[in-house]
């Protein structure tokens, strides 16, 4: 979509103005007012008024959590076009979600009339936005098409098919993340190799056949004129950099230019603007960036706090801190503040103001095991609900989604609404619906929705007109599916062969569950009779989901095991896939990730525990040290009640329980701000046993 005409006339002067900032290569000029009586800044403190109406050059904004960030980016935009005279639409504004987009366009447009008018749009659309008007300087078609995700993944698995490679050694999402991840560095398929030298030390056939898949992946998505999601940013950055003229001109059609969130982003960004806003490569000097390096908690997709620090090293800006917290009492914000100095990894040494009272101690609980951690939770919500809170305005927060299920569960018992966010419901989830179906046709063999998703969910001839056979096969001849499966297979109804050997195969096994009567013993057979741990793999887009696809698995297993026979289960099953009639009404359930940006009167943090805070899977200091700012995020959602839940056992998975010890970040708040037994609290800092032995 190219841009309209109109964004590429400069502004036109006013008479009254003390500094004019000419840009010969476009013509265009801005006014630079030091009367600022015209823009009402009463709403704002010291250090946001100092943020807005900082001079139109390089600025820092390190911004708290609750510290009002949207707001001053917003009154800088209105500063612009009221003491600048700048045309709304000379100015963009770089979120991180399109909703973030559309919010600071709202309340710009709330302020002024054309406020609307802003340029705000995420990074990546931001990029294809300026290949797509620039492709003639940019070296590209002005047709490219762009890959999403899942074309990626199979035009890669259709490489690795071609090349006669097992993909489960060389699995497709694999293979997709670290071209992904060499794009975020700016390494392309011709110097994939020192890319990967520099991260991992060594070079091997494995390597080497992906680079090969990285050469042909490229090659065809040239023939195609597609570019995938990393190349909209690093292609454009490339061009910028070898292509004066180009940055030239994208610069010139901005007079100011803000980024939000900039701790999320990743190098090959930091170069895009880099060479589209810095002076040394183009004449735009006027740029703002906002961020906050304690938030950064998205290493995994290669975001790198440290461009923070890049970006004072590269522009020298003024830096101003936004330290006053808006939003949480002081009791929360000095022991998210004590939390996050104790990291050694900060780049700023900062001290968070609340303009509250002290409010509320944090809560600590510390239920027996995952059980008992669910239906304490329930209680935990009912009880800040009679207190008047109303249940939109209180959320269950944790690291991984697979805790949620005994959550859901005791919500739906008592009738507690709540909504998922960034997420299903836990039994509504693929994998899990996948290994319920079988259950469900064992106890209805007349379940047309089940046999279709397990006729469908692999690649086993099955389509639509497949399945209207012989649905319409068991209308006609009266019998119920599971029959008519075994009279299909009889008669050969199908000319594949294969087809008919799976219908046997799966009569065979409905027929064994039902003679089953412990749900977790059907589910163990259903997983290795069908080899849905590849299944599950082979539909994972990366390891991370594919590990949380098993614990999902795994939590099915153990609330099988606690249920008395199989139609209790499917029961209990079917309640937690219930709709909420509010839509996003009721408490919301959410991993931290999810909820980032979001705040709420109370905030449940479950499961504060070590293997979860940090992470198992996070080894290395630096990843531990982004789960140490992800507990950050979490207690900063707060506004009045934090409740910490600290169990004594955690789910592992198939039945069993690990002795659950203390998250260890924990260690860095007061004592003297919990609230709770006494011995309880001590326990926090009691030292760590490293002969500590797991428990069945």
């Amino acid at each position: 979509m190219a841009l309209p005409q109109e964004n590429l006339i400069p502004p036109s002067p006013s008479h009254n103005h003390l500094t004019l900032s000419l840009r010969s290569h476009i013509g265009g000029f801005f006014i630079y007012n030091e009367d600022v009586d015209s823009v009402d800044l009463s709403k704002l403190n010291e250090a946001q008024k100092q943020a807005v109406t900082a001079p139109p050059k390089p600025l820092a904004i390190i911004a708290g959590p609750g510290s009002g960030k949207t707001r001053v980016l917003t009154y800088r935009a209105l500063f612009a076009v009221k003491e600048w005279h700048l045309p709304p639409e000379r100015i963009l504004a770089i979120t991180f979600t399109n909703k973030a987009a559309d919010e600071l366009k709202e309340r710009l447009g709330r302020l002024i009339p054309e406020g609307d008018r802003i340029f705000a749009a995420t990074m990546h659309s931001f990029a294809a936005r300026m290949l797509r008007y620039f492709a003639p300087y940019a070296g590209i078609s002005q047709n490219f098409v762009i890959y999403d995700d899942d074309d990626s993944k199979g035009l890669i698995e259709d490489i690795l098919k071609q090349m006669n490679m097992d993909t489960k050694r060389f699995r497709p999402n694999d293979v997709l993340n670290h071209i992904s991840a060499a794009k975020a560095r700016m390494f392309d398929c011709n110097t994939f190799p020192e890319f990967i030298r520099q991260r991992y030390g060594s070079w091997g056939y494995y390597f080497d056949t992906v680079h090969q898949v990285f050469m042909t992946y490229e090659r065809l998505k040239e023939q195609s004129q597609a570019l995938d999601f990393d190349d909209l940013i690093m292609v454009l950055a490339q061009r910028m950099e070898d292509r004066p003229e180009l940055r030239e001109m994208i610069a010139g059609l901005f007079d100011l230019v803000m980024v939000d969130e900039f701790q999320d982003t990743n190098f090959a960004q930091y170069q895009m603007l880099l060479y589209m806003t810095n002076p040394h490569y183009s004449g735009m000097n006027n740029v703002t960036i906002v961020g906050d390096p304690d938030q950064s908690i998205y290493g995994f997709r290669a975001a790198e706090y440290y461009n923070i620090k890049r970006f004072i090293d590269d522009y020298n800006p003024e830096v101003v801190f936004l330290d006053l917290n808006y939003r949480s009492n002081r009791t929360i914000v000095d022991s998210a503040s004590a939390l996050i100095n104790d990291s050694p990894s900060a780049l700023f040494e900062r001290k968070l103001e609340s303009i509250k009272g002290a409010g509320n101690k944090l809560i600590l609980r510390r239920p027996f095991d995952d059980a008992d951690a669910a239906i304490t939770a329930a209680f935990e919500v009912q009880r800040l609900h009679k207190m008047g809170i109303p249940y939109e305005e209180i959320a269950v927060l944790m690291r991984t989604r697979a805790l949620t299920a005994r959550v859901e569960r005791e919500f739906a018992t008592r009738n507690i609404q709540y909504h998922i966010i960034g997420g299903v419901p836990f039994f509504a989830r693929r994998e899990i619906k996948d290994i319920l179906a079988y259950l469900r046709l064992s106890r209805n063999a007349m379940d047309r929705v089940s046999l279709k998703r397990i006729l469908t969910m692999k690649k086993r001839g099955f389509g639509t007109a497949s399945l209207e056979k012989l649905f319409n096969f068991a209308e006609e001849n009266k019998l119920t599916l599971l029959e008519a499966m075994k009279a299909a297979v009889e008669s050969l109804l199908f000319k594949k062969l294969s087809m008919n050997d799976y219908l046997e195969s799966l009569y065979t096994l409905i027929q064994t569950i039902q003679e089953i009567a412990e749900p977790s013993q059907a589910i163990y057979l259903v997983m290795e009779q069908e080899n849905l741990l590849d299944h599950f793999r082979s539909i994972s887009k990366s390891e991370e989901e594919y590990i949380e696809r098993t614990e999902n698995v795994k939590q099915l297993i153990s609330i099988a095991e606690e249920s008395a026979d199989m139609d209790d289960f499917l029961q209990r099953s079917a309640l937690g896939t219930r709709e909420n009639n509010g839509g996003v009404e009721g408490v919301a359930i959410s991993t931290v990730h999810g909820v980032k940006g979001l705040e709420f009167q109370a905030v449940i943090l479950y499961y504060v525990t070590d293997g979860f805070f940090p992470h198992s899977l996070s080894v290395t200091t630096a990843e531990k040290e982004e789960e140490r700012r992800l507990l950050y995020v979490a207690m900063t959602r707060a506004k009045e009640h934090l409740i910490f839940y600290v169990p004594y056992k955690q789910p592992w998975g198939n039945g069993f329980e690990q002795m659950a010890r203390p998250s260890p970040f924990l260690r860095s708040i007061p004592k003297e701000l919990w609230d709770g037994k006494p011995n309880e609290i001590e326990s926090l800092y009691a030292p760590y046993s490293p002969q500590q032995k797991w428990s069945e």
